[in-house]
């Protein structure tokens, strides 16, 4: 809700439309490169530390009034975030990466054959990585994104339509202040994002002034409130422009996963899955579970908490199942999903689409693609599985 709170106030005076035509005026002809710019920007900037959350929060407000200006389907453009942020979200210095070191320092000697922790952690990003990139061309070919390729080279589509060489004759108007004011509010945001994602940072800092960093919401609110304090961010506007339909409906579904979480319900569903899953079975049934259970709720601080601390038991329990196939099934169907509107990354997607009209539809589109995610994100993560047993051996 803060981040969706701060930059609507950065849409409803003009900053972020003016910085889209900006951008859209550089990249003129080259539209043609757009997906993969996009992929490789929130690719890196995940990658670099700032986690799958906070990168989309940033870029998504920008990304789909592009998606917008440029003609591209709102669902090809969410995929792309989605899949560029969950591809690098097990780099070994974002989050999930991070939760999945941690575990397997403490764990790798017992049920991982002995490998090294950095050794399997590696392994597991780079499989995850290849996973997402495949999926999420996949789904931007079929969610509108091949015509939208087609449409630019046929008629060189692009937001100004003159030739790469001379100055446009309708350039982007010129900054204000009050672009210049959110541009620095927006900058220094970023800026306590990534120092609050740097270990050297939060130990120097201590542990009060880290979680506020780290907090991507806390961060925004904070944003919010200077913009309004200095009278550059139109508070009634930007409060009236909200998608409080979506924001209620995740906020309840957060508020009832938590609570199966609480209660034990969602582990016990867990247990009774496993109950009837084989030694040949049991990653398929074990992906398709935390997919399941991302797909309406977090996949870092939900699915992969719940399910991760689960795999050793599992693999005692199951001696023949290799523990990295049971890891990567934990790790790849917890985010394989998160495009769904339910879960954090799709709602930010869908909060930030800049059509209200088009809102509904992409949020069927998307919730539909995370249903079907969940068993082939499942099915990978079972071949994955064969293949890492057959090699072993």
């Amino acid at each position: 809700m803060g981040v969706t709170l701060l930059f609507g106030m950065a849409d409803t005076n003009g900053t972020l439309e003016l910085l889209t035509q900006r951008l859209m005026a550089r990249l003129r002809c080259r539209m043609i490169f757009l997906p993969l710019t996009i992929y490789l920007l929130v690719s890196l900037l995940t990658a670099m530390g700032m986690g799958n959350i906070p990168v989309i929060a940033l870029i998504a407000p920008v990304a789909m009034r592009i998606a917008r200006d440029t003609r591209m389907p709102s669902a090809a453009m969410s995929l792309l975030l989605v899949g560029a942020a969950n591809g690098a979200a097990f780099s070994p210095f974002s989050l999930s990466g991070v939760i999945v070191s941690e575990f397997l320092r403490k764990n790798a000697g017992t049920f991982l054959s002995g490998q090294g922790a950095t050794q399997i952690g590696m392994k597991l990003f780079l499989v995850v990585a290849a996973v997402q990139l495949v999926v999420t061309t996949a789904g931007f070919f079929l969610l509108g994104g091949a015509a939208w390729l087609r449409g630019i080279r046929q008629e060189k589509r692009s937001l100004v339509p003159e030739s790469d060489s001379g100055p446009s004759p309708n350039p982007p108007p010129s900054l204000t202040r009050v672009h210049w004011v959110t541009l620095g509010v927006l900058a220094c945001f970023v800026s306590l994002l990534v120092m609050g994602s740097l270990g050297p940072i939060r130990d120097w800092i201590g542990p009060r002034f880290s979680m506020l960093l780290g907090s991507v919401g806390a961060l925004s609110f904070i944003g919010a409130s200077v913009l309004m304090l200095i009278g550059v961010g139109r508070v009634e506007k930007t409060v009236g422009k909200m998608p409080w339909s979506v924001l209620l409906l995740v906020c309840g579904m957060v508020m009832l996963t938590s609570l199966a979480e609480t209660t034990g319900a969602l582990r016990s569903l867990s247990l009774a899955i496993v109950g009837f899953a084989t030694e040949t079975s049991l990653s398929f049934w074990i992906g398709l579970a935390s997919g399941a259970l991302s797909s309406f709720s977090s996949s870092t601080g939900v699915a992969l908490p719940l399910f991760l601390p689960m795999v050793p038991s599992l693999q005692e329990a199951f001696p023949t199942v290799l523990g990295f196939s049971l890891l990567t099934a934990v790790a790849l169907g917890s985010h394989i999903v998160d495009a769904s509107p339910l879960s954090t990354l799709g709602a930010l997607c869908v909060s930030n689409e800049p059509d209200p009209e088009k809102r509904p539809r992409l949020f069927r589109t998307l919730l539909i693609w995370g249903a079907c995610m969940a068993p082939v994100g499942a099915a990978i993560a079972w071949m994955i599985g064969v293949a890492a047993d057959a090699i072993q051996r």
